[in-house]
């Protein structure tokens, strides 16, 4: 929900990338403007599940802080 009005799934394209990429559980692991942090994490699998169970957690932590900093980022222009 932005600015309280309800966007269907289809209509949620990333922000960061303006890509084809829905922004969901999964994005951040397809998303093309996060390969370089998946790569620095060692975050090499597009399955949110294997990710959660195979990723210590505080790599897993550091990555996801990496990717919100980014995105604020890109968003906010600078």
């Amino acid at each position: 929900m932005r600015n309280g009005v309800r966007r269907l799934r289809t209509q949620r394209r990333c922000r960061v990338c303006r890509g084809e990429c829905v922004e969901d559980e999964r994005h951040l692991l397809k998303c093309g403007a996060y390969t370089e942090l998946r790569v620095a994490y060692g975050i090499n699998s597009n399955c949110v599940k294997e990710v959660m169970l195979g990723t210590e957690v505080r790599k897993l932590a550091a990555f996801l802080y990496s990717v919100q900093t980014l995105r604020a980022s890109i968003l906010r222009g600078d």
